[in-house]
């Protein structure tokens, strides 16, 4: 018996959505947020800042893609953030992995489709 009681869920979609955010928060944090001292050391081309921000890049990139897959990702994104205390919601923005001009046009192609 373990004395960490956690969630566990079976769930596809929450789990790929989880795994994704999981890799993207490890690089938030490497990256120090993106804070000052992190963008200062950027400019002068320190290198790990430069490592950190590059995987920090991709991890977003990657995020993304998982996050805008379906509607149901989009929702498991949603109800993640949700769980989270305020002050993480805030210092993460999770919500602004959602990519909103690709669901407009999407939407606006089926549309067009539809005519």
């Amino acid at each position: 018996m373990s004395d960490f009681p956690f969630d566990c869920t079976t769930d596809p979609v929450e789990t790929e959505v989880s795994q994704a955010l999981a890799g993207y928060k490890m690089a938030l944090i490497n990256a120090h947020y993106r804070n000052f001292w992190h963008r200062f050391l950027c400019k002068l081309k320190d290198e790990e800042a430069l490592k950190n921000e590059r995987i920090l890049v991709i991890q977003e990139k990657l995020c993304r893609v998982v996050v805008n897959k379906s509607p149901e990702h989009i929702q498991a994104l949603k109800r993640i953030s949700d769980e989270q205390s305020d002050a993480a919601r805030l210092q993460d923005k999770f919500s602004n992995l959602i990519d909103t001009s690709c669901q407009s046009a999407k939407s606006g192609i089926d549309h067009v489709k539809r005519r």
